[in-house]
């Protein structure tokens, strides 16, 4: 699925496929049933972990900075 290759969290996805069409009360019980079984909060770890190994090279506090601006930008 999607949120395991991409690691998106449960708003994102519901909005893309809302976007596409599929029923909203469906698409709620769908992502409930996704969401059981994949914390949004230990996907947003893995997210930040792959971010961070990126951003090697790059001095301390410049580095949080990106992290932050990064988590900012994808929690749209």
């Amino acid at each position: 699925f999607k949120i395991n290759q991409k690691k998106i969290g449960r708003n994102r996805l519901y909005l893309e496929l809302l976007n596409k069409g599929i029923d909203q009360k469906t698409l709620e019980n769908i992502l409930r049933i996704l969401y059981e079984n994949n914390s949004e909060t230990q996907l947003a770890r893995e997210c930040t972990r792959k971010k961070w190994e990126t951003l090697k090279g790059i001095e301390g506090e410049k580095k949080k900075q990106r992290l932050i601006k990064y988590n900012k930008k994808n929690k749209k």
